[in-house]
C-alpha cells in the first residue's frame, strides 16, 4: 500500500495518495513513513495545520529520524511561526 501511495504522490495525485496514507494509518497509526508523507501531502495541498500535526506525529513515532524535524521547521517557517520553527 505504501508503495502505491508513494507512486501516486510522486505522480502528483495528492488526494489519492492522501487517502491511501490514511488507510495505512488506520491499520497502523504509528507507521512513520505514512505519517511523514501524509504531512508532506497535506502541506502541498495547503492544509498547513494538518501537515504540522502529521509531522509532529511522525516525530513521536520515530524521534531519531531527522527529516521530519527539518520539514516541521520548514513548514513553521513558511507560516511565519519563526519561534516555533527555531524550537
Amino acid at each position: 500500500w505504501f508503495q502505491r501511495a508513494l507512486r501516486q504522490h510522486q505522480e502528483g495525485l495528492l488526494t489519492e495518495a492522501d487517502l491511501v496514507y490514511a488507510q495505512i494509518l488506520q491499520r497502523n497509526p504509528t507507521h512513520f513513513d505514512a505519517l511523514h508523507m501524509r504531512a508532506a501531502v497535506r502541506f502541498a495541498l495547503g492544509q498547513h495545520e494538518a501537515a504540522i500535526n502529521f509531522f509532529k506525529l511522525a516525530i513521536r513515532a520515530e524521534p531519531r529520524q531527522p527529516v521530519p524535524y527539518s520539514n516541521l521547521g520548514f513548514a513553521l517557517h513558511e507560516l511565519g511561526r519563526y519561534d516555533e520553527a527555531i524550537e
